[in-house]
């Protein structure tokens, strides 16, 4: 398994509004289902990370196409950070 991490930095009104566009977007993906999920920061309601769970690995843990276009979109609204994580063990 591994997991795409994708961290918005923004200033700006509630993330509710952004979530709801993103699961919009991917939600003809059902690869996806389930397998993605939204976290907002404790302290800075801003900021949002948005997980993307890949099971069965490939040993060619590279950003996904969705988690590409996802990370690109955000762009427009603050500072982006797209990171990929293999699992260990």
């Amino acid at each position: 398994m591994y997991l795409e991490v994708i961290h918005l930095c923004r200033a700006g009104d509630s993330l509710d509004d952004l979530c709801d566009q993103i699961r919009d977007s991917v939600s003809d993906d059902h690869d996806l289902a389930g397998n993605i999920r939204f976290f907002q920061h404790k302290g800075l309601v801003t900021d949002l990370a948005i997980h993307i769970y890949h099971h069965g690995v490939s040993g060619d843990e590279i950003p996904s196409d969705i988690g590409l276009r996802i990370a690109a979109s955000l762009k427009t609204y603050g500072l982006v950070k797209h990171s990929v994580w293999k699992e260990l063990g």
